[in-house]
């Protein structure tokens, strides 16, 4: 379905405005807290010789933000007036002005102008309200006195000041005395609010609740802004509010492994979509158990939709966004980020009224709709329900839509809660999110006790490590950062690997080599009493040397539970120094530690969360050069004096008990790459200061030549900078060069980049394909090389393997391949960008972002099969040959001339 009339320009809080021109945009906050300021009247004006005109006025929301749009229309007196003085106005509720920039205006002003406004103390003089009644319960049958009430000064939405009464506190539920003070910014004279009286939730749930609700005129009897009203009597049937239930959430969140996550904040909310707005309301708050077990207690009443839109807070969901603009053809929106968008019915009325000049559904007579959208300070409940109605009419069925409970697809009712978790934990980093669901996980409809709720945290999570240790007077290593030594070449005696592929990431697959500093675990034997320890090193599994003090890092572990010396559970943060004893560099084991503190709670009410089998923090770059190397720990009993004593070679787990005991050891292969080791930086390959291009072969890569038509007569080279004269037929060659000197080369990626944010992928380093035929070639390009052990052309070391490559080397080289000009859409300036990487890691992270170059060449083209083409506006003719120029020259007129 198509809406040809429909002018969408610019969404802005939450709300899409018809032929709309210009946008004045901003906040207001107070200047001495930087709090927004709720309920001012803002006004924009042009700045003309005689009348300034109101462009328009808005009020702000809650956390003072407010935007005004308005068409050219509305300022235009005479010709050449495109673009508005403006200048703004603020003022009270009641009128009067506490601020104006008309002495600061801002002249021919852009189509979007932001203000940030602070708005002094001394302007503002805020007034003290006191209200007074009497609530009277005596009508309520049934009242339950165990439960508490709310009364609340509301005005624009916001409540100004409240109370909660505890009844089983009351005297007598006839006569219950009610005061609330307020505050308002407006100092002159008072202010009608509405006196509120509902449920004890929070404040969101308590404004989209169908309360008791009386208006305060600002005409009512008052005196020195201190009101005395009549008794509220709140009739019986008002107390449905009382619908309000109690739910109760259970469940566990815990690490990929199922390893319980403590101490980690579980934040429930419920979800609310209308069209493509979207909020969420907090529930419910509580912290998992060192179990990683949860329980959320939260109330609930029965929501009013028409009520909830009148909330803030709305956020624009993108998926929605596209999926409904895409059903009904709306042409693509630019979304700014502003804050609290706030959904309008009225982005409807277009729709609506549009259903009389098209043939929509085969039910749909001709005769036009009466519908009058609200905004939705005027919405009751009857409006919305004909709106849907009359919408279902007008759009397209969407199943999909409906299936995801979306208005008006789906009716809207809100009297159980849906639910989506967001986990937070702040052992690693303060307040990291280990565990976030969105509207496509919602738990709908839940009912008042929802159990078994399993939350699966993330890699950032800190989990409760516990594994069984092997038998014996033993060691193993276990793992090198997240990868079990396992998948580590030469470690695992059932899966031998080639002597090549020895210390290498998951052998015959990936084949990555480690660098940089590794997180070397591992874990004792039951049987195991060592006290301190040392990792040596060895380059041929023979010969074992001591790790120097640059080497190695002291590190942390981290605990939840009561600190050492004492108190409520917490994260607790314990440093493991390397220390100088006896001339070696050594390391307090974790078990000595748990010995020397409260050594019967561990476990039990402390317990280790990160890093508990780290044993060794390595700064591999600090080794005398790359290669394999093998590592055993030496165990020591500590002796008298500050001493060590009974040195030891940790033994294999299960062979401890043998006549020759098997050292324990662990093989690691380590590639660190060397920067400023590049050549010489020339122009046609320049790096340092100033480039993106790394100083490092390791990996390497380069743009080497852009060639137009190569072979053929009219053959061209462009340089970086040029302007290229292109046809969609001609041909186009790019040479280049992807490389490690180690022969550890991942892939490289080459893609094409122009405009605003449009690119091309001519070679995919994630997928292994591309746009055209990648050959090796020589540094000048000028023929095809074959392609020699180590010089396939991948583009990923898994294509280089299946091409002939022995694993683990792939080199790279200099490779080209050839485009057309048609691979040139259009007439701009185009950017190729090639990335390499390595297969280098530290066990964890993705070798994409560890070991990588980049360089970037760009030229202009000029497509000259485009030039006078009406949709392609940007190709034109700036720079005609010689022969263009002699024509154009003779064709003036002779005075020209």
């Amino acid at each position: 379905m198509r809406l040809p009339s429909y002018n969408f320009n610019k969404l802005s809080s939450g709300v899409i405005i018809l032929g709309n021109d210009f946008r004045v945009f901003g906040r207001i906050t107070e200047s001495w807290s930087q709090a927004g300021m709720a309920g001012l009247i803002v006004e924009a004006y042009d700045k003309d010789r005689r009348n300034d005109d109101l462009l328009g006025s808005v009020t702000t929301g809650l956390t003072g933000n407010f935007e005004i749009k308005f068409e050219k229309s509305d300022f235009k007196e005479r010709y050449g007036d495109d673009n508005p003085d403006i200048y703004l106005r603020v003022k009270t509720p009641s009128g009067t002005t506490i601020y104006s920039s008309e002495d600061k205006v801002r002249y021919r002003a852009n189509e979007e102008e932001e203000f940030i406004i602070n708005i002094e103390e001394s302007a503002l003089k805020s007034r003290k309200h006191t209200l007074n009644t009497n609530l009277d319960l005596n009508n309520v049958e049934d009242l339950d006195i165990t439960k508490s009430i709310k009364v609340a000064a509301v005005r624009d939405g916001n409540i100004l000041e409240s109370k909660v009464i505890k009844l089983s506190e009351v005297e007598n539920i006839k006569s219950i005395p009610i005061e609330i003070e307020y505050f308002t910014n407006e100092r002159d004279k008072p202010l009608g609010v509405n006196f509120v009286a509902g449920p004890d939730v929070p404040e969101k749930d308590f404004l989209a609740s169908r309360n008791y609700s009386r208006w305060i005129s600002p005409k009512a009897d008052w005196k020195d802004f201190k009101y005395k009203i009549p008794d509220v009597v709140i009739p019986d049937h008002i107390t449905k509010w009382l619908w309000c239930r109690t739910y109760t959430i259970r469940g566990k969140v815990v690490c990929p492994d199922g390893n319980p996550v403590p101490g980690a904040t579980v934040v429930a909310k419920d979800i609310d979509c209308f069209w493509w707005w979207c909020r969420e309301d907090i529930v419910g708050t509580t912290t998992t158990n060192p179990d990683g077990t949860f329980e959320i207690e939260f109330k609930w009443c029965c929501r009013f939709p028409y009520l909830i839109l009148r909330l803030r807070d709305w956020k624009i969901n993108p998926y929605l966004l596209d999926k409904i603009t895409h059903l009904i053809e709306i042409p693509p929106i630019d979304i700014p980020p502003l804050p609290d968008p706030v959904p309008d019915l009225r982005i409807f009325e277009d729709i609506v009224n549009l259903q009389h000049s098209m043939t929509l559904r085969g039910d749909l007579n001709e005769t036009t709709s009466n519908l009058e959208m609200k905004n939705i300070s005027t919405v009751q409940p009857s409006n919305l329900e004909t709106m849907r109605m009359e919408l279902l009419k007008i759009l397209p069925d969407n199943p999909e839509l409906c299936t995801l409970r979306i208005w008006p697809w789906w009716p809207w009712r809100d009297c159980k809660p849906d639910i989506i978790f967001e986990v937070t934990q702040d052992c690693k980093q303060p307040d990291t999110v280990i565990y976030k669901e969105n509207y496509f996980n919602t738990r709908w409809n839940i009912p008042s006790l929802l159990e078994g709720v399993t939350l699966i945290a993330n890699e950032d999570a800190c989990c409760i490590p516990e594994f069984d240790p092997p038998d014996g007077n033993c060691f193993k290593f276990s793992e090198v950062g997240c990868t079990s030594l396992m998948n580590i070449g030469g470690n695992d005696p059932m899966s031998p690997v080639i002597t090549d592929l020895e210390g290498f990431a998951y052998p015959n697959n990936l084949d990555r080599p480690f660098g940089e500093r590794l997180s070397i675990k591992g874990i004792f034997g039951d049987l195991a009493d060592v006290d301190y320890y040392r990792i040596a090193f060895s380059n041929d599994g023979i010969t074992y040397d001591e790790m120097l003090s640059d080497m190695v890092n002291s590190y942390s572990r981290i605990f939840w539970g009561p600190p050492i010396a004492g108190g409520p559970a917490q994260w607790n943060t314990v440093l493991f120094k390397k220390q100088d004893i006896d001339g070696h560099w050594v390391f307090e084991t974790r078990e000595k530690f748990e010995r020397d503190n409260d050594p019967l709670s561990w476990g039990i009410t402390r317990f280790w969360t990160s890093n508990k089998y780290l044993v060794l923090s390595w700064n591999t770059d600090k080794m005398a050069a790359d290669g394999l190397y093998y590592l055993q720990l030496v165990a020591y009993d500590e002796g008298p004096g500050d001493t060590l004593i009974n040195e030891r070679v940790m033994p294999q787990c299960g062979s401890e008990t043998s006549t020759h005991p098997i050292p324990e050891t662990s093989l690691i292969c380590i590639d660190n790459r060397i920067m400023g080791v590049h050549p010489p930086s020339v122009p046609s390959h320049p790096w340092g200061a100033g480039y993106i291009h790394k100083g490092t072969v390791e990996p390497d890569c380069d743009i080497i030549k852009v060639i137009k038509n190569p072979g053929q007569a009219d053959e061209e080279e462009v340089k970086p900078c040029s302007i290229l004269r292109l046809k969609a037929g001609d041909d186009m060659r790019i040479c280049f060069n992807a490389s490690d000197v180690d022969g550890h080369l991942q892939a490289y990626h080459l893609s094409l980049h122009w405009g605003e944010s449009s690119h091309k992928l001519l070679i995919n380093g994630f997928n292994g394909t591309s746009l055209g035929t990648i050959q090796c070639a020589n540094s000048a390009c000028a023929t095809v090389d074959p392609c020699v052990k180590g010089h396939e052309v991948g583009p990923r070391y898994k294509d280089a393997v299946a091409q002939g490559a022995d694993r683990p080397i792939w080199y790279g080289g200099d490779y080209k391949i050839d485009l057309k000009g048609s691979d040139f859409p259009t007439c701009c300036a185009f950017q190729l960008k090639l990335r390499a990487w390595k297969r280098t890691f530290r066990g964890c992270d993705n070798p994409y972002n560890f070991h990588w170059n980049v360089t970037e060449y760009s030229f202009t083209v000029i497509r000259e099969d485009l030039i006078g083409n009406p949709l392609f506006k940007e190709c034109q003719e700036i720079c005609p040959d010689n022969d263009k120029k002699e024509k154009a020259r003779k064709a003036l007129p002779d005075v020209i001339q």
